[in-house]
Order: C-alpha cells, then structure tokens, then sequence
C-alpha cells in the first residue's frame, strides 16, 4: 500500500533540496571575486640588484621580483577561489537551513532523523569550510598588507606571499589526498548506521549517505587547481629556495591533556 502522505513529504523535501542545490551552484558559477581596494595597488616596481636600497625605491633585486611573482600568481588565482569557497559555503548553509526545516515539518521519526543527519553534515560542512578553507580567495591581500617600505619590510612581505602559495597548493592537494575522501565517506556511513539502528529506516538513509558521499566527492575534486603548479614554477624560478615562514612545517599531535605542536625549520 503506497503510503501518499509519506510520498508528499518526500516530494516536498526533494523540491526544496533542489531549489537549494540549484541556488549553490549558481552562486559557485555565477560568483566572481570581490574587488577590493588592494586589488587597484600599483604593482611593485623591481629595481635592478645593484641599485641598493633607496627610500624612493620599490623592493630590489631577488626579494622584489619575487614578490612580483607571488602577487600575480596569487591574485590570478583569486577568482575560482572566491567561487569555489562562497558556493560550496552557500550550498551547505542553505543545507542547514532546509535540513532543519524539514525536520521541523516532519512526523515520521525516521524521516525525521534523516533530516536532522543532513542537517548537522551540513553544518560540519559549513564550518569547516568557514574557519579552514578556501585560502586562495584572499588573493595577495595578505602580502599587501605588510608594510613593506624597508629591506626587512620587503622580506617579510615577500615570506607572508610564500607561506599563501604553499597553503594554497597544500589545500588544493586534498583532493589526492586519501583523508579527506575517507572522512567523507565515514561521516556519511555514520549518520546512515545510526538512522538505519535506531529508527529502522534503512533505505532512505542510505540513499541520504549515498547522496551526501557523492556532494562530498564533488566538492574535492571541483578544488582550485592552479596552485601547486604555481608552486612548482616559483620554486625553479628562484632555485634558492623558500622563506623562513614558508619553509617552517608544524603539525598538531595529540599528547596528555591537550594538544602539541612539532616544528620543524
């Protein structure tokens, strides 16, 4: 017997999914960068290595024409960051929100806790996203930001540059990375295991993961990709290597009673 009330809940909650789906994506195609006053600065000029440091100059020798380099990979990096990272935030917000309303809508317990799964992936999503991501969308706002009107002023401009192409490449790497593959699948395997044992709504729950998993994977693989390669070409620009920042590699590991940090320069 076909259960008509249940088959309308379902088509409610497919429509907003998709109107949802379909305002993300058009918000991931549709969104350029943001121009920002930084973007309208007049380039570093880079003088010659042997015409030394003048107050009226512009960073000299290697250290400027690196950092010329850094902000023209960096900003042209900008736009299909910007778009990347503000559609995919959009689409999980707006998940969040749908999720949450459906749940609220919904009578059937099981139906029920599949919307508030969804909901809470979403937010996982959202957050992540929000507080650990999408670098690349700042362009070369962070070097500019340094002051860079002295020879160690120039330097550290120069580092802040580097250390944002080593992020950016190493958050476009992900997407080769088995992490990130392995927690979506197990986040969305979790959530079905636990609607399927307690609320014996099987199916529908592991269409949910199945769908969830396959978002997922589209958000890796759908990563800004100009970075690393950008990453490569600088390093056999300038062959003596990178920055004290950028060259710094530091992990979090877990210890007795918190966290650790491990350093190595």
């Amino acid at each position: 017997m076909i259960d008509f009330k249940q088959t309308a809940d379902r088509s409610g909650s497919f429509f907003l999914l998709a109107r949802a789906t379909a305002c993300a994506l058009a918000l991931l195609v549709g969104t350029a960068g943001v121009a920002t006053a930084a973007d309208a600065e007049e380039p570093l000029r880079v003088a010659a290595a042997d015409d030394g440091w003048t107050e009226h100059s512009a960073c000299s020798g290697e250290v400027g024409e690196r950092i010329a380099f850094l902000e023209e990979r960096l900003d042209g990096d900008r736009v299909w960051s910007n778009r990347w990272w503000t559609g995919w935030t959009s689409f999980f917000a707006i998940g969040v929100a749908v999720s949450a309303y459906n749940a609220e809508q919904q009578r059937d317990h099981g139906q029920r806790a599949i919307e508030v799964v969804s909901a809470v992936k979403a937010l996982f999503g959202t957050t992540r996203l929000y507080f650990f991501d999408g670098n690349g969308r700042h362009g070369a706002d962070n070097m500019r930001a340094v002051v860079a009107d002295s020879p160690a002023g120039c330097r550290r401009r120069m580092e802040v540059g580097e250390l944002d192409l080593v992020k950016n490449a190493k958050q476009s790497n992900q997407r080769f990375s088995w992490k990130p593959h392995a927690a979506n699948v197990a986040i969305n395997v979790a959530g079905a295991g636990i609607v399927d044992g307690f609320y014996n709504n099987g199916e529908d729950a592991w269409i949910a993961a199945g769908i969830g998993i396959a978002i997922g994977e589209i958000m890796q693989w759908t990563r800004p990709r100009r970075a690393p390669n950008d990453l490569e070409t600088y390093k056999a620009t300038f062959p003596s290597g990178l920055g004290r920042l950028a060259a710094a590699d530091w992990t979090l590991y877990p210890h007795a009673g918190g966290l650790g940090v491990r350093a190595s320069f």
